[in-house]
């Protein structure tokens, strides 16, 4: 990969994580997870992977009921505060995250945003102004970023919103294309959540079985993310869409 196109496919993204390597999720109040990126890691057979994430949102529960997450830290004060000091480059206060995960960050952090540009600049849009990002957080606290994006644009487009919070293309390992890449969770400004869809995996996680059959259906079956878009249809997708913006 040259250091002026970042965008690969799916699996090569994914490729680059390894058994037991921890994984930072993006994504905050049930929106934006990066769903096709776990659902690659478990096509994948990931294991063991120490799994760190702001809140507990769609992506770690999944992952955590695949059996690919070993050890979670995930939707507590003392977890927020780590990564923040992570981030700001601060020395560690407390020895039981550190031992508990034998690391000092992440080492890849896992991303849903609506765009980024070949050399990995990514733009994110939000419904509501906030006061922190924790996506930006958990980028600055690992050691790469891997970004699935609703559309990659030029760099004309990224710098034509000045405003939107941005990610450095330096922090970047590699930028995937994956629209609807939070589904069926919603993704800011673009579509809302699949609540039918929520309730089927809910339903699904209170079994093994039930769960085996879901990821089979659901995951190993569809074989990638494009497929598993065919599998829910276009008017489905549209039904939940409130930004139809092709291209930009």
């Amino acid at each position: 990969m040259s250091a002026g196109h970042k965008v690969v496919s799916l699996a090569d993204a994914i490729g680059l994580i390894r058994d037991a390597d921890c994984v930072a999720l993006g994504g905050h109040a049930g929106r934006k997870p990066p769903m096709a990126l776990a659902c690659e890691i478990i096509r994948q057979g990931r294991k063991d992977l120490r799994l760190v994430s702001w809140d507990k949102g769609l992506a770690l529960e999944l992952l955590i009921a695949a059996g690919c997450g070993a050890r979670i830290a995930a939707d507590d004060m003392e977890t927020r505060d780590r990564i923040r000091a992570i981030a700001l480059g601060l020395p560690s206060t407390s020895g039981t995250w550190d031992s508990h995960f034998r690391i000092l960050r992440p080492d890849f952090v896992l991303l849903h945003a609506q765009w980024a540009d070949t050399d990995g600049n990514v733009r994110f849009a939000l419904d509501q102004w906030e006061p922190e990002l924790p996506d930006l957080l958990l980028a600055k606290a690992g050691a790469k970023a891997i970004v699935s994006v609703e559309q990659v644009v030029s760099a004309q487009a990224i710098a034509r919103r000045p405003t939107d919070p941005f990610l450095s293309g330096e922090a970047v390992a590699c930028i995937v294309e994956a629209p609807y890449g939070a589904y069926p969770a919603a993704c800011d400004t673009r579509y809302e959540a699949d609540h039918a869809a929520l309730g089927e995996i809910a339903e699904a996680t209170r079994s093994h079985q039930a769960l085996r059959a879901w990821l089979d259906k659901h995951v190993f079956k569809p074989g990638d993310h494009w497929a598993t878009l065919d599998a829910v249809g276009s008017r489905r997708l549209l039904g939940i869409t409130t930004d139809r913006v092709l291209r930009v």
